[in-house]
């Protein structure tokens, strides 16, 4: 059975991403846990999701459609492959062994269907690639996961999460850390 590990959240933010007929998209990456392999030392599994949320003009707004929607029975009505990336999201998790996990989303295509949400929204089909980096731990050692998914060492070590200690005046009254 697999250890899960609780990560801790420094940073959740939205990315928000635009069509060029006025669809906006807000995503954020998610770091649910980490599933250390017990069988494999040093393996672990990360848990993700990716949470997409949209708003479409009045004019691709409608009525539900009502029926089950099934993609593989029907063509897109547009294809969007030039997204506008209004404000990037990056999410940054701290893990217990130290290291700082950080996540973004490229979109990379989206499908726009005839067929209407309950909420009067078209179906879209988001492709997205999640883009992960890692520090290293305190140890030195790069996150790893089971497939072998090898983090950049982006900070030399993780940041500090505790408050500075309290400076200390001079005998001169400036202050000194």
């Amino acid at each position: 059975m697999p250890r899960i590990l609780d990560v801790t959240p420094i940073k959740e933010a939205w990315g928000t991403y635009e069509l060029e007929d006025g669809l906006i998209l807000r995503v954020r990456p998610m770091l649910g846990w980490v599933e250390l392999d017990p069988k494999n030392p040093g393996g672990m599994n990360i848990r993700t999701s990716v949470v997409v949320l949209t708003a479409a003009p009045d004019s691709l707004r409608g009525a539900p459609s009502g029926n089950p929607f099934d993609p593989s029975k029907e063509e897109p009505v547009q294809v969007y492959r030039n997204v506008k990336v209004v404000t990037p999201g990056e999410s940054v998790y701290l893990l217990p062994n130290g290291a700082i996990v950080k996540m973004q989303v490229t979109i990379q295509e989206v499908k726009r269907y005839k067929h209407i949400n309950p909420d009067g929204e078209p179906f879209l089909q988001v492709a997205h690639l999640l883009e992960m980096m890692s520090t290293a731990t305190p140890d030195g050692k790069l996150l790893r996961d089971a497939k072998g998914m090898k983090g950049e060492s982006l900070l030399e070590r993780p940041p500090q999460l505790t408050a500075p200690p309290a400076s200390n005046p001079s005998p001169s009254g400036r202050t000194e850390a």
